[in-house]
């Protein structure tokens, strides 16, 4: 048979509406930021690539 261990929290009224404003806010802003990231890893990536289509264009190297 099982027996209670232990009763389980519950924020109500203004504590809970401020947590959850505050949960809402952060969340918001991770995604944001990683939505930010995300553009900079891209636009380092094609920086990147085009750096090394510039080396290839200006070596002499042939091909194999």
């Amino acid at each position: 048979m099982a027996s209670t261990i232990a009763s389980i929290p519950v924020l109500t009224g203004e504590v809970a509406e401020n947590f959850e404003a505050q949960a809402k806010k952060t969340y918001n802003e991770y995604v944001k930021r990683a939505s930010d990231l995300k553009n900079e890893k891209d636009t380092r990536y094609g920086q990147g690539v085009q750096m090394v289509r510039d080396i290839l264009a200006k070596s002499t190297l042939k091909g194999v």
